[in-house]
This record gives C-alpha cells, structure tokens and sequence, in this order.
C-alpha cells in the first residue's frame, strides 16, 4: 500500500496462503489505491497454481518494481521472469536467507546487469532471527528501467 500509495502506481500482490489473501483483501478494502491481489505461488514455471514473473507481467501490466520474500523460492521465481529482465529490468529488494541463496541470486541477476547491494542490518534496521544470516539485497535495473 506504501508504494500504491506514493507512487500512485499499479500494485499486484501475489499470495499463497487463503489466509493471507483475505488479510490482504480486507486491508486493501479501507483504502482506495489500484491494488490487485492474486492467490497463487510464483516459481520458474507456470503450472498448476504456480505462476511465472513472466506471465505475471504478461497478463497485468510490467511492474517497474518487485519485492520478493519466498523463504527459499527465491531463485526459483527469478528463474520465471528471463523475459521480464530481459525487456524491463525492473528494480527489485530480494530478501535472502543464507550466503549461499544470496550468491545465487547475484549470479543469476548478473547477466541482465543488475546493480546488486546488501541492505547491512547494522546501518538500517535491527531484526532478531533465527537464521545467522538473513538480510535483504536491492536490485538496481540497468539503464532501460521503465
């Protein structure tokens, strides 16, 4: 709602959890902003109730702007957007847990020349978690961004 709100941008939510959408849906119901929520998960492949960046792009609008937080569907989800990084490079914050997830994602952005920075929870906000290493990594478009 923040950026529907200073952006006066589109926002497309994607949601697994029945929970959750209706959480969501309630919420969006007390303000007046263009949010769409859409129940499915987002992978490499759309099938079944998994559906792709790509195809989430295809059928509502490019997105200039995408916040990830799968916990661990990370690099599956990017894998599902190659056109859409390709075309738009839109700007993304990825949340990582693990060095290894974080490595991963950086290669997998690096051909579609990503600017790729780690948020330092020491500098911006402090989190108590279970995981040693989590944090979150900001994906700057290339030249091109719509």
């Amino acid at each position: 709602m923040i950026l529907a709100k200073h952006t006066g941008g589109q926002v497309l939510a994607v949601e697994p959890a029945d929970e959750n959408i209706s959480e969501m849906l309630a919420n969006f119901g007390h303000n007046n902003y263009p949010i769409t929520a859409k129940k499915a998960l987002v992978g490499a492949k759309p099938e079944g109730e998994m559906v792709s960046l790509d195809q989430l792009s295809s059928d509502h609008f490019p997105p200039d702007f995408i916040k990830i937080d799968i916990e661990g569907g990370e690099v599956s989800a990017l894998k599902g957007g190659i056109r859409l990084f390709e075309e738009h490079r839109p700007h993304m914050v990825i949340e990582v847990h693990g060095e290894e997830l974080e490595k991963e994602c950086r290669e997998f952005l690096s051909p579609y020349g990503y600017k790729i920075t780690r948020v330092e929870p020491r500098t911006w906000l402090h989190e108590t978690r279970v995981d040693e290493y989590n944090g979150w990594i900001i994906c700057e478009g290339a030249p091109g961004n719509n």
